[in-house]
């Protein structure tokens, strides 16, 4: 689905471009909630699939056959045997489980990665009419943030309130007051103080009254 839709963020139609631009959090939280469940199926399939139950009941079946026809030294011989292969078959789950755990990380990485390069690319245009879409971004943040988590969250930061420079743009400048305080409860209380602050208090000169408020409801929530 990325793939198909990925080209749209170039499209040459402005509506085009707004519109993934507001998307872009919904097609995120989708694709990583298939990501999950996906694993998941996997992960119960390597675990506590069908094919080990069965497997391991016929070999506990064809034990206790044997125990009932042998001796009392050679049913003993039998179940060490069967504990050995119980203790082989919980090694090759337990490296499965591995497995899947790594697979998942870097599945995720990588659609970290997809989606962070499509916010700098809006985040970071300055055609015209570039405006609309990064105000279309901002509108999602908070669901945005929560699919980044902190570590991209740290990145994203200093792109987004850079849209404070845009002097021309008094509705983004707005807008970014208003939706700043999600990614302040993603990158933490003192990335907040050190650097969030210091840019929201330069918000409280600007020419704009509008802005100047969303700075104040910023800076109080």
């Amino acid at each position: 689905v990325f793939k198909k839709v990925a080209h749209l963020i170039t499209d040459a139609s402005l509506i085009v471009r707004v519109a993934f631009a507001k998307n872009i959090a919904i097609l995120a939280e989708t694709a990583m909630r298939f990501l999950d469940i996906g694993h998941s199926v996997s992960l119960y399939e390597a675990v506590a699939g069908r094919q080990s139950l069965e497997s391991s009941g016929s070999k506990e079946e064809k034990t206790r056959t044997k125990s009932a026809i042998f001796s009392e030294e050679a049913a003993s011989l039998l179940n060490k045997e069967s504990a050995a292969s119980n203790d082989n078959q919980r090694d090759v789950t337990n490296t499965t489980t591995v497995t899947i755990r790594n697979t998942y990380d870097s599945d995720l990485a990588v659609l970290h990665e997809v989606v962070f390069r499509w916010m700098i690319h809006i985040t970071t245009d300055t055609s015209d009419h570039s405006s609309q879409s990064k105000q279309a971004l901002l509108s999602d943040l908070p669901r945005l943030c929560n699919f980044f988590r902190a570590e991209y969250s740290f990145q994203l930061l200093p792109v987004i309130v850079s849209f404070l420079n845009d002097r021309k743009d008094w509705q983004l400048r707005a807008a970014l007051c208003r939706h700043l305080p999600s990614v302040c409860i993603s990158v933490g209380r003192a990335a907040t103080e050190q650097f969030v602050i210091p840019c929201i208090e330069t918000a409280l000169n600007d020419e704009v009254e509008k802005v100047i408020i969303e700075a104040l409801n910023c800076l109080s929530t």
